[in-house]
């Protein structure tokens, strides 16, 4: 399975799922003009790695899955892009419910609540538990 690269921009969020080193990672803003179809292919990769996830499962099913620590670092997403964020976050929760092999680190600046609430909200409605991880404030000099 190859992994996914899409590079940030201005408006839209960089991926690097690395598949061979289990490090997801989406960074950035999320506010794409068109919210659909930035995150089709995404969603599309996603499916392919859940069915992926399952195959390895079967095959081997006495090996160990392999981890997948999935990074989420976003400064700011918009509500449409939310929808499109919890659908990866239900499939990463699908994946772990089978393979108690994903953990989730949803970043966030000491400064914004925001993203902190919705990153709890999110876990609320999910069984997998997240890691917060606080990024400090840079302090002025």
């Amino acid at each position: 399975m190859d992994s996914l690269i899409i590079a940030a921009r201005e408006d839209s969020p960089g991926f690097n799922l690395d598949v061979e080193n289990g490090i997801f990672e989406i960074t950035g803003e999320s506010r794409p003009e068109n919210v659909q179809g930035f995150y089709k292919p995404v969603m599309e990769w996603m499916d392919k790695f859940q069915k992926y996830v399952y195959w390895l499962k079967n095959q081997f099913p006495d090996k160990e899955p392999r981890k997948i620590d999935f990074h989420f670092k976003l400064d700011y997403f918009n509500s449409t892009s939310a929808k499109y964020i919890l659908s990866i976050l239900n499939t990463l929760d699908e994946i772990n419910q089978q393979t108690h092999s994903v953990t989730i680190h949803w970043h966030y600046e000491e400064m914004d609540e925001d993203i902190l609430k919705t990153g709890e909200a999110f876990e609320e409605v999910l069984k997998i538990r997240f890691n917060y991880v606080l990024i400090p404030s840079v302090q002025d000099t």
